[in-house]
């Protein structure tokens, strides 16, 4: 055990050199076409939120206020392979009744384009950020007020990062219904999955239909037959929910890319603030050892101009360094991070935090962790422990 922790302490500090990938690094790199969009609309009224309309009467003394809105949430994801496209509308909404006129449009949206090489490398243009305007006009008193803040980033970079968790779903499925493991037959299920958001987005007037033959599909693939209904349900078992845990949010890969941040923030009565931010940012993540170590670095730097506050150059950087050991017997994973920051606007400029800490499932139902970390360069420090069982 004494060699395995330091060998997790070490690779804290060497993980962003060296690293090389595992059997399935082809498989989580999968990157097949799709596309969904979506639209709902509900009610928005100023009185109650889930109402489209409002009438009410008030007998003392006799009042009577009446409240109109609707809102809508639009998605829209477009995955052509180098080129990926999602925006949303949530949360835009537009109100009216006796008291005033609302209005609220919010936008966020991202996409990146893959279709150029630099040097041999995949490089990509990025193109995201948020907006949101807001209008409110009040009868009595009259009264008018405006928002709005809006923040886009423009990027350029090389590389590409990829979430592995869904390939290791699949891995987790096979071993825990005792089916042989191999690239080929991962392959295979992946290729199917990578369909899931879009098929599950469908519109449709039996959701339940589509989801059932998507698992039935799963199960033909890995020869379970009938057995659709255990994939569906899979999640339940206390085992396999304690894996699927041990890799969520990991990622795959590397990139290096510089951002252009400008940030607006205006409302009526208040002085108008602006930011301009450059970002050089690095990232790599892979597996080591037979896929039993997982690492991760990633930082960037970040100087840019405000009008807010006292100081007009400002400069933020982080350094984050994470570490994931996977052990096979007994079932437990153990988790390492570094985290240094640089901010000249924070009250503490320079801020190191390190974390620790093990998952242990001892049975099915008793999990137990245990840790220590140490916040704010070592301002401070803590241990910790806990768990969960059920005894009947």
């Amino acid at each position: 055990m004494n060699r395995r922790v330091i060998f997790l302490c070490v690779v804290l500090m060497i993980s962003t050199v060296g690293l090389w990938a595992g059997a399935y690094d082809d498989i989580y790199t999968l990157n097949l076409p799709y596309q969904y969009q979506s639209l709902t609309i509900d009610g928005a009224s100023a009185t109650n939120g889930a109402h489209a309309f409002d009438l009410q009467l008030t007998t003392s003394p006799v009042s009577f206020s009446i409240e109109a809105g609707l809102g809508a949430d639009w998605e829209y994801v477009k995955n052509e392979g180098p080129a990926f496209l999602w925006m949303t509308t949530s949360g835009t909404r537009a109100q009216v009744g006796d008291s005033g006129i609302g209005f609220a449009a919010a936008v966020d949206g991202m996409y990146r384009n893959y279709a150029f090489e630099l040097e041999g490398m995949d490089a990509f243009l990025s193109a995201s950020g948020d907006a949101t305007v807001t209008m409110n006009l009040s009868f009595s008193p009259v009264n008018a007020n405006f928002f709005a803040l809006i923040n886009p980033e423009i990027g350029f970079g090389v590389g590409r990062m990829y979430s592995i968790q869904n390939t290791r779903e699949i891995i987790n499925t096979m071993e825990h219904f005792n089916i042989p493991v191999t690239p080929e037959k991962v392959r295979e299920v992946a290729e199917h999955d990578f369909m899931r958001t879009a098929k599950f987005n469908t519109y449709t007037n039996d959701l339940s239909k589509i989801v059932s033959d998507f698992y039935q599909e799963r199960a033909d693939i890995l020869g379970m037959g009938d057995r659709a209904l255990e994939l569906i349900y899979v999640g339940n078992s206390q085992e396999y929910a304690f894996e699927q845990n041990r890799w969520a949010g990991l990622l795959y890969g590397w990139t290096t890319y510089m951002e252009v941040r400008p940030w607006l923030w205006y409302a009526t009565g208040s002085t108008t603030e602006f930011r301009m931010d450059l970002a050089l940012v690095g990232e790599y993540a892979t597996l080591l050892n037979d896929d039993t170590l997982y690492a991760r670095g990633y930082v960037d730097i970040v100087p840019g101009i405000t009008t807010s506050g006292t100081d007009f150059f400002t400069f933020e950087s982080n350094l984050t360094v994470d570490a994931r050991y996977f052990f096979t017997d007994p079932r437990m994973w153990a988790d390492g991070t570094v985290d240094i920051t640089i901010n000249s606007q924070a009250t503490k400029v320079f801020d190191l935090d390190i974390d620790a800490e093990f998952n242990y499932q001892i049975n099915p139902n008793f999990i137990a962790f245990a840790g220590a970390e140490i916040q704010n360069t070592f301002g401070t420090m803590a241990i910790y422990a806990g768990g969960e069982m059920r005894l009947f």
